[in-house]
C-alpha cells in the first residue's frame, strides 16, 4: 500500500483504517476508510514494511528517502522518531496527532 504526502501529512485509502487505525492505532480516520498519518507514523510505517511507499507528487519514496525529507522540513523529526518508534516498539504508544 501507498501512502500520498498532501500539506505535510500523509493520507492513506482503502482499508487503511480497519488495518491501521483500528488494529493498531495509527493514524487519524478522515473519511470512510481513509486515514491521515503524522510523518513520524508514516516513517516508521515504511521502516517496518507495512507502506511501500509515500508517494510525493511523481515521486515514490521508500524510508530512506521519507526520512531525509521529513528529517529537511521538519524541525526536531529525528528526535521525535527515534522516540515514537522506541515507544511503539515497547508498546507503550499507541496514537500520534498529525
Amino acid at each position: 500500500m501507498d501512502g500520498h504526502l498532501r500539506d505535510g501529512v500523509v493520507e492513506l485509502g482503502g482499508n487503511a483504517r480497519q488495518q491501521f487505525h483500528d488494529a493498531r492505532g495509527y493514524g487519524t480516520p478522515i473519511d470512510g476508510d481513509d486515514i491521515r498519518l503524522a510523518s513520524v507514523e508514516a516513517a516508521h510505517l515504511l521502516l517496518r514494511g507495512d507502506l511501500a511507499a509515500v508517494v510525493d507528487d511523481d515521486d515514490r519514496l521508500d524510508f530512506e528517502s521519507f526520512f531525509a525529507a521529513a528529517a529537511a522540513d521538519t524541525e526536531q523529526f529525528v528526535r521525535r522518531f527515534l522516540v515514537y518508534a522506541d515507544l511503539r516498539d515497547r508498546g507503550v504508544l499507541r496514537i500520534a496527532r498529525p
